[in-house]
């Protein structure tokens, strides 16, 4: 096997792991909670290369799961979008074990799968993270708004304490 400075690849995943990682530490932003789904967090990029997805161990879905890489093909702008895969039941909450047990899947069904959207850290090529996460959460909400894919949805966030604080 090469050594990782000679596997692009290798290189690849391992700055995708790097880069997920201080990403997500922006979701825990001082002053803003959010809701724990219960889901895979999942990193989902779209450019001009296509749509790639995810796990935060940088473990590519893509192949797997390509209705949703057909679903954010839909948008119209690059991103990079920082969230949580869940399979819903009827009424629309997430069941753990039922997403991890389709996961194991060679072709998992995702008709029942939403992506709950946490954060947009890039949009066109711009890194959005030195924004203020309201900031960001506003740009996320434009794009989660306009309905083009069905199964995006965007997690509101709450001043620290909660909608009753």
């Amino acid at each position: 096997m090469a050594s990782n400075h000679l596997n692009p690849l290798r290189n690849f995943k391992l700055v995708l792991f790097e880069q997920f990682h201080a990403a997500a530490n922006t979701r825990g932003r001082t002053g803003f909670i959010s809701q724990n789904l219960m889901g895979i967090d999942v990193w989902s990029r779209k450019s001009a290369s296509g749509v790639r997805l995810y796990s935060k161990n940088a473990t590519e879905w893509s192949d797997r799961l390509p209705d949703l890489v057909e679903a954010f093909a839909a948008l119209r702008t690059d991103f990079i979008l920082d969230g949580e895969l869940c399979l819903c039941d009827d009424r629309g909450r997430p069941i753990f074990r039922a997403l991890h047990a389709e996961m194991r899947q060679d072709r998992p069904d995702v008709s029942r799968m939403a992506f709950f959207a946490f954060d947009m850290l890039f949009q066109n090529k711009v890194d959005l993270r030195s924004l203020a996460f309201t900031e960001r959460q506003k740009d996320l909400k434009r794009l989660c708004g306009h309905g083009h894919v069905a199964c995006l949805y965007l997690v509101e966030t709450f001043p620290e304490g909660g909608p009753s604080a």
